[in-house]
């Protein structure tokens, strides 16, 4: 963005693995950065731990590397609360993909109906809505998701994200905050909802906007409010330059 195209300043927004590649983008590179937007913030459980509960020792749960947690503030009991839900009932796909991609990626790669129940899953268990799926996303929308990964043939790549993270993952240290100008756009629905106290742990959050409705697909699902959001959060920051 810099050296290659020019801009001496540009901002970012992102959500799933965007949102948690925001903040090690921040902290690496805050002077690139004019602001960031998330709508997902999917901090790691392992970076709350206390020193004296990192035991190697201690037994932990699957997707929980970095159990156990004992909050006592309530915002944090209901952020871990939900991240512990997930993991138990949503992330049996995670744990696949960051032990076994390429055995994963060979079946998806075969089948065009097991690809897409691999993919509209998702979007059903993590998206709001009430009796009808398909006032949140048509047949057509979400076969031409599907066929991204299938005509492509990406489904492998695109998971392997995953297996690389689990097995190399960044590095943190204690306390450490992305100073960068960021704005949230929390959603209900979401995977693990974001807290805005758990949220200020790691960033320098100066726009927080709570929506009634909405899950993980927000750019899909609220697209007009999330472009509203994402523009009245870089507006101030574009004008101070």
């Amino acid at each position: 963005m810099v050296n290659g195209l020019g801009y001496p300043q540009y901002g970012i927004q992102g959500g799933d693995w965007g949102g948690i590649i925001a903040w090690t983008y921040g902290c690496n590179y805050p002077e690139d950065l004019l602001g960031v937007h998330i709508n997902y913030m999917g901090m790691r459980m392992r970076d709350e731990v206390p020193p004296d509960e990192r035991d190697p020792n201690i037994i932990r749960g699957v997707g929980l590397q970095g159990a156990p947690l004992r909050p006592t503030d309530p915002d944090q009991l209901r952020y871990w609360k939900a991240a512990e839900h997930y993991w138990m009932y949503e992330g049996g796909y995670a744990h696949i993909n960051m032990t076994r991609p390429q055995s994963l990626a060979y079946a998806m790669s075969d089948s065009p109906v097991g690809l897409a129940a691999w993919i509209i899953e998702k979007f059903r268990a993590w998206s709001d809505w009430d009796e009808n799926f398909e006032t949140i996303f048509s047949k057509d929308e979400l076969i031409t998701n599907v066929m991204l990964y299938w005509l492509t043939n990406t489904f492998c790549s695109a998971i392997r994200i995953y297996y690389e993270s689990h097995h190399h993952p960044w590095t943190r240290e204690p306390g450490q905050k992305m100073e960068v100008p960021t704005g949230i756009a929390a959603f209900p629905r979401d995977i693990v909802p974001i807290i805005r106290s758990q949220a200020e742990k790691y960033f320098n959050v100066v726009r927080f906007t709570e929506f009634p409705r909405g899950g993980h697909f927000a750019i899909f699902e609220k697209a007009e409010q999330m472009a509203q959001d994402i523009r009245e959060f870089f507006r101030p920051l574009r004008e101070a330059k």
